[in-house]
This record gives structure tokens, C-alpha cells and sequence, in this order.
């Protein structure tokens, strides 16, 4: 489904595959890849190259233990300690080596978890109603689903503890239709209320120290202490563009009683619609009324962009 130009807190928290790959397409697969073998020291089946941009949609093979052995970044600050097995005569445990590495700067990390444990912005995607849902309020959560809902996903973690589920056949054949959030979640969310009510629970919460709030598009929202918000709500959009931020070439809309297109630009501008001057600025507003092909057109000073939209 098509949900249109989103934030990337919306798009974390409903799990849209489109931004996740997007994202990894502006950071690079270098770049990303460089994280993963040198700062988590992640050793894959096959070599990275291989992956290129799946690697957004979960196709690194892992096992449930390493997957939430990642996770434990995000409730420590960015701090990534090395999993051991303990063994004595009666027992094999895994324990946390002492020695911790600094892999994510903590403002980051801090974004993620402020996104992650906003259960009301997800009810788009799981509802209202949810196994993601628990009694208590400090926690985050991500769930996955692999093709053909082989593979039921989930990692929650509080300030305090970690739990992951992971649920499918052991032939790799397909379940029926178990999702993250309607397979592994069934048996986290019982887990979650039993640490809930254990001594390892406590009144901790995350720490947003370098989170702000910001209005974007007239709605209350959060980004990172010292954004240029302008720039950055747009970051990703037509990179190669001299001036047109938004719409896109070719962007199809379904025209309905209250449709309005978003002009922005890089700079004020003089905005034509099919020839016909409509304003000056960089953030204006297109009101259309019949359906068709609308030619965009913006000029400022030596600069003049022209793109094509329909409305449907």
C-alpha cells in the first residue's frame, strides 16, 4: 500500500518495508556493512556483497541468540558486550563479558528507543488491540515476518531486560499466516508479564536526553536536539534536484474533495501550473480540481525545474 511521504518514526514504528530499504539505500551498503562486521563483528553466511539491499528486508540468516544479542544496544546506551558461555558440571549459561565497546553513538540509539516504544503511532499497522501491547510503559519493541510467514519474529526489551521470539517450522516450510506480531508475540507478551512481576523488573525508563519535539506537518513530533528541520525532513528526497524538493516527477494522486499537493522547494521560487502562475515561496499549496496531467514548473534566479504529476 502506498502511504505517501512519511516520517521515518512513522515508518519504523509500522514496519513499511519501502522506507527501511530507502534508508539503506541513502546510508549505503558499504557503509552499513562496515557496521556490521566491524562494530558488531557479524559473521555472514555468505559474504555481504551478496545482499546488497535485502539486507534492509532481514535477509541475513542469524540465529534467534545473535539477533537479540544485537538488540541489547539499544537498551545500553549504545554499549555492546560480548556473549559467553559459562560452563560448570551442572549447568551452560550465557553471561555478558565486563569489557563493553561504544558501536552507536547514544543519541541515536535514544531515537530508535523513543520510536521502537511508541505503541499509539503503530496502531496503523497492528491495531489497537495488540500482543504488542503490555501494562507497563517502558519498553520497545521491533517485529519481523520473513516471506511466506516462514519465520515469526519479535525482540522487546525494557531498561532492564531482553526477550526474544522467534517462531516456525524447523523444515522451514511456511506457517499459516503467523506474522511477528500474531505468532512470537503470543509467547513474548506471556513473558513480559512474568518479568513484569519478577525481581528483575524495575521503574526504569529510557533516557531521551538528546531527543526534542518538533512540529512536522502540523502534527506534534520528535526528532534529535539541534536538527535542521527543514533540511532534514527532506534529506532523502531528490537528492540530484536543483530545486524542486516536492512533488516528484511522474507522482500519481487520487483526486478527491479535499486533495492538496505540497509544492516545496530548495529556494524561494516564482510556481507555474500548466503556464498559469500560482505563487511565490518555497512551500505552497496546489488545490487541483479536475483529473489529468499538471505540469510543475519553479524558478529562482538562474534555476528552472519542470515535472509532470496526474491526478487519477
Amino acid at each position: 500500500k502506498y502511504h505517501g511521504l512519511v516520517t521515518a518514526h512513522y515508518a519504523l514504528a509500522n514496519s513499511l518495508n519501502v522506507p527501511a530499504l530507502k534508508t539503506l539505500e541513502f546510508v549505503g551498503v558499504d557503509d552499513f556493512s562496515n557496521f556490521l562486521e566491524n562494530k558488531l563483528e557479524f559473521p555472514p553466511v555468505q559474504s555481504l556483497e551478496n545482499y546488497q539491499l535485502g539486507m534492509a528486508m532481514g535477509l541475513l540468516e542469524m540465529p534467534l541468540i545473535k539477533l537479540a544479542h544485537y538488540f541489547t544496544i539499544f537498551p545500553n546506551e549504545g554499549k555492546f558486550s560480548q556473549l559467553r558461555l559459562f560452563q560448570s558440571p551442572k549447568t551452560n549459561a550465557l553471561y555478558f563479558s565486563p569489557m563493553q565497546k561504544q558501536v552507536a553513538e547514544k543519541k541515536y540509539v535514544q531515537l530508535i528507543n523513543k520510536i521502537l516504544s511508541d505503541r499509539a503511532i503503530a496502531q496503523d499497522q497492528f491495531g489497537a488491540q495488540s500482543l504488542l501491547n503490555l501494562q507497563t510503559k517502558n519498553y520497545a519493541l521491533k517485529t519481523g515476518t520473513s516471506q511466506d510467514y516462514k519465520d515469526s519474529w519479535i525482540i522487546g526489551y525494557t531498561p532492564n531486560y531482553l526477550v526474544g521470539v522467534w517462531v516456525g517450522n524447523a523444515d522451514n516450510s511456511k506457517t499459516e499466516g503467523l506474522s511477528g506480531a500474531k505468532g512470537a508475540a503470543v509467547i513474548w507478551n506471556d513473558i513480559m508479564d512474568l518479568l513484569a512481576n519478577s525481581r528483575y523488573a524495575s521503574n526504569d525508563n529510557f533516557q531521551y536526553s538528546e531527543i526534542e519535539n518538533f512540529e512536522i506537518n502540523g502534527e506534534a513530533d520528535f526528532g534529535l536536539k539541534g536538527d535542521n528541520l527543514e533540511s532534514a525532513k527532506n534529506i532523502m528526497l531528490k537528492l540530484d534536484s536543483d530545486l524542486i524538493l516536492t512533488p516528484h516527477a511522474n507522482d500519481v494522486y487520487i483526486l478527491e474533495g479535499n486533495t492538496v499537493i505540497k509544492l516545496t522547494s530548495k529556494f524561494p521560487a516564482q510556481w507555474k501550473i500548466n503556464d498559469k502562475f500560482l505563487g511565490s515561496g518555497t512551500n505552497l499549496e496546489f488545490y487541483p480540481k479536475e483529473k489529468g496531467r499538471y505540469d510543475i514548473s519553479a524558478s529562482s534566479s538562474d534555476l528552472r525545474e519542470t515535472l509532470e504529476i496526474y491526478l487519477r
